[in-house]
């Protein structure tokens, strides 16, 4: 039986908080750099504007109040829209970059660094979640009590990991989330068995393992092992089943999936299958339909994501119309080409994906 040193969690290695305190700083200088640079240019571009108005003189416009504005217009110059405008295109950036990592359990900065957000139970960190993790709670909620107390909040939430025995913020405690290397273990570390004391052969004898039940020589000295059946059973591995998915079969006709905050999955077999509606919002749904068919006049499903995905597994032969609409997001059909028959009917998909993604797979 292996057992898990301290520092191992489901296969992965603990991020070090050293580790954790880069990526912070990467995620807040890209942020935060982006945000002064906006704010920086903008105020260039009033004192320009302040300094290009009227026609009085510097001298008499500075005794009206003007001074700060034409100090500020005569040092940075034309330099204001070129700032704001990089200020504004590396906050997209970064915002886009931002809602993709976050499916992959991190964040910009995670992903430099080689990090990323796990479930404590060893589950993968679905985009909901970690959505949920980095801003309504890590974001909002620390940032609300830390303005409220002082900035106190801020530096308990994050010390908190230097105490904890799993390297766990309190934000990370509230989501249920630890934060481990991006890259799992290739071999599971073993702790060394204790040795068993075996019994002192004489160099001319046959050696004979003291578990082998029984040793038949033959007339040339030579010796066959027979293992017991115990010694050469391979256990199964225990595969974890992942939050989220159905654990049977459901017998209905039209499905009405419903994932906010927490990830949903429905498996439908039905041989009657009209369609139904989709909902996925800051987290992930999941409709399998390979076993089903459609009922004799296709089927319809409505699909609606907010930063969230769905996923519709579907017959490889199904004729999928994808008609739903898309915001900074995808709706697109990953099953590989093969014959359609448009025999078993035509699933008709609409909605639309807003920071989301909604696809079509077999």
């Amino acid at each position: 039986m292996t057992s898990e040193p301290s520092n191992i969690r489901h296969g992965y290695a603990i991020a070090t908080w050293s580790k954790r305190l880069i990526a912070h700083l990467i995620d807040s200088a890209i942020s935060l750099g982006a945000i002064l640079a906006i704010v920086i240019g903008l105020v260039i571009e009033i004192a320009n504007a302040v300094a290009d108005s009227g026609e009085a003189s510097f001298f008499a416009r500075a005794l009206t109040g003007d001074l700060a504005w034409l100090l500020i217009s005569s040092i940075a110059g034309d330099w204001g829209r070129p700032l704001y405008l990089a200020g504004i295109i590396a906050l997209i950036i970064y915002t886009l970059w931002w809602l993709v990592t976050l499916g992959k359990g991190q964040t910009p900065g995670k992903q430099v660094v080689g990090i990323r957000v796990i479930r404590t139970d060893g589950a993968p960190c679905e985009w909901g979640q970690t959505f949920l993790r980095e801003f309504a709670v890590k974001g909002l909620l620390v940032g609300f009590l830390a303005g409220v107390t002082g900035g106190i909040a801020y530096i308990i939430n994050h010390a908190w990991l230097l105490l904890d025995e799993d390297s766990q913020a309190l934000h990370d405690k509230v989501v249920e989330t630890i934060v481990v290397d991006a890259r799992r273990l290739d071999h599971p570390l073993i702790l060394p068995v204790p040795a068993i004391d075996a019994p002192i052969v004489p160099p001319t004898a046959a050696f004979v393992p003291p578990f082998a039940p029984s040793v038949a020589a033959s007339t040339s000295s030579a010796s066959t092992l027979e293992l017991p059946p115990a010694a050469t059973r391979r256990h199964p591995r225990r595969r974890s089943r992942r939050p989220g998915r159905a654990r049977r079969p459901v017998e209905t006709n039209v499905v009405d999936v419903n994932a906010e905050g927490e990830d949903r999955s429905e498996f439908v077999s039905t041989q009657n299958f009209a369609g139904g509606t989709i909902k996925a919002s800051l987290a992930g749904a999941l409709v399998d339909l390979t076993q089903a068919r459609m009922q004799s006049g296709g089927a319809s499903i409505e699909a609606s994501v907010f930063m969230g995905s769905v996923t519709i597994k579907a017959p490889i032969d199904w004729v999928v119309s994808l008609q739903a609409s898309a915001m900074l997001g995808e709706v697109k059909d990953e099953r590989p080409p093969a014959p359609r028959d448009i025999a078993n009917g035509v699933l008709t998909v609409t909605g639309s994906a807003n920071f989301g993604k909604i696809a079509i797979q077999s």
